[in-house]
């Protein structure tokens, strides 16, 4: 069998944060400042939007206020984590007390600021936690027969490599590091394609992606769930 090494040139991509906070002004503020730092932003104005855009997006962190209005954050980063949401979370609270930081690591977040939070320490704090990210993640992904060296860029199935144009790759790596999970189109273009595509490119790239698949001897790998998206099986 001919091994062909994977076509694949890496690119930075801003990394992507909720920020839920909401205080209007203070909300403004804040994205605002995370935007001049190079995050892409999603604000949710009380805990129930959170969790509703929790449930159909896919954050690399989450800036969280423990006080708002309708449920307290603490809920929401708990409901957050039984949802099997792996993003990194610095909680945004005004209680200080040692019992107050133990209940925010307890219930699922990674980190705290006692507000109001300085920006230049919340900076280094998402620094840190997206320093965290990385080196706790697996360098290899699996699914099923197929792997995704993460470090080379290279993917394989059964130990013959199967070249991919860039975004094939960049769709095959986020579906296997959420298998079995159905993303919609319009999540696939905010997410990989930065919001400038169409479904129809979406369909392509599965298209071919799939058919690629297939014909390294694996197929059906790539679930099409008609009228709610994609997703990649773990079989």
């Amino acid at each position: 069998m001919i091994e062909t090494t994977i076509i694949y040139n890496r690119r930075m991509s801003k990394h992507k944060l909720l920020l839920v906070e909401d205080q209007p002004e203070l909300g403004e503020q804040t994205r605002d400042w995370l935007e001049l730092n190079d995050y892409a932003v999603d604000w949710a104005l009380s805990g129930r939007q959170a969790l509703e855009r929790l449930s159909r997006a896919v954050y690399d962190l989450i800036v969280l206020d423990l006080h708002l209005g309708d449920i307290d954050g603490s809920q929401v980063c708990a409901e957050y984590r039984k949802m099997g949401g792996t993003a990194r979370i610095l909680i945004l609270t005004g209680r200080d007390s040692a019992a107050d930081k133990e209940m925010c690591l307890d219930i699922g977040a990674d980190d705290y600021l006692i507000k109001p939070a300085e920006p230049k320490e919340m900076a280094a704090r998402l620094r840190a936690l997206m320093r965290r990210s990385l080196s706790l993640s697996a360098r290899l992904l699996k699914v099923g027969p197929v792997q995704i060296d993460l470090d080379a860029a290279k993917v394989s199935i059964q130990g013959s490599e199967i070249a991919l144009q860039p975004q094939e790759y960049a769709l095959l790596e986020f579906l296997a590091r959420h298998p079995n999970r159905i993303f919609a189109a319009e999540v696939l273009i905010d997410r990989l394609w930065r919001g400038n595509a169409s479904p129809d490119t979406v369909r392509t790239c599965i298209k071919t992606l799939r058919k690629k698949l297939e014909n390294a001897g694996y197929d059906k790998i790539i679930k099409t769930v008609h009228g709610m998206g994609y997703c990649l099986e773990n079989l």
